[in-house]
C-alpha cells in the first residue's frame, strides 16, 4: 500500500515511510536446526497516523483510506517515523499475545525529554507475492498509551512473550500459535 502525503496548511507531511516494507526474516541456525530465512512484507494502517475522530475535530485534518475516515495525528505521525526499524528488529524485540488474537511490542521512546512506550499493534497472515509464500505482518496500530485518547484500551495483563521466530513459522505453516 501507498499512502498519499498529508497537507495541512503550508505544510505537507510524507508518508513514504510507511509504503509497505519487505524484507527477509533470518532465524540463525542453533544446534541441530539450519538457519530459517522467512520472506516479510509489512504494511501499515491507517491508524499508524491518525486517530478516531471525536466530535469538535478540526474537519481540514480528515485522511481517508478505503475502509475510513480518521483525523491525522501530529503525535503518531512523528513516531510513525520508527515503524519501519522497530518492524525490521521484532527478533531483538519482545512480543506479546494480546487478549484480541494479535501481538504487541512495545517500543521505550525518547519524545520531548521523557520515556513514553510506543505500542505497536501487528496481525501476521500468510500470503503469496510473485508465486513466492510471505508472511504479511499488518501494523493495525502504534500510539502512545493515553487514557484519555478514544482508541485507549486496557493493556493486556499478564500477556505472554513470544518470539517473532515462532509467529512467522507457525504462519508460514499454518500452524495455530498459541496462546
Amino acid at each position: 500500500m501507498e499512502w498519499n502525503p498529508f497537507t495541512h496548511g503550508a505544510t505537507t507531511y510524507d508518508l513514504a515511510h510507511l509504503h509497505n516494507l519487505e524484507f527477509d526474516l533470518v532465524q540463525p541456525a542453533r544446534k541441530d536446526k539450519p538457519e530459517r530465512i522467512y520472506p516479510i512484507t509489512v504494511e501499515f494502517s491507517l491508524h499508524c497516523f491518525a486517530k478516531t475522530t471525536k466530535a469538535g475535530d478540526d474537519p481540514s485534518l480528515a485522511y481517508s483510506d478505503s475502509r475510513e475516515t480518521r483525523t491525522f495525528c501530529f503525535e503518531r505521525y512523528a513516531l510513525s517515523h520508527q515503524l519501519p526499524a522497530i518492524m525490521r528488529s521484532l527478533d531483538a524485540r519482545i512480543c506479546r499475545h494480546t487478549r484480541h488474537g494479535n501481538f504487541v511490542t512495545i517500543d521505550l521512546t525518547l519524545q520531548s525529554g521523557e520515556h513514553v512506550e510506543y505500542e505497536v499493534y501487528f496481525a501476521p497472515s500468510k500470503t503469496t507475492a510473485d508465486g513466492k509464500k510471505r508472511i504479511k505482518l499488518y501494523v493495525q496500530s502504534a500510539y502512545v498509551r493515553d487514557e484519555e485518547s478514544a482508541d485507549y484500551r486496557p493493556r493486556p495483563v499478564n500477556s505472554r512473550k513470544i518470539k517473532i521466530h515462532t509467529i512467522a513459522h507457525n504462519t508460514l505453516h499454518n500452524k495455530p500459535i498459541k496462546n
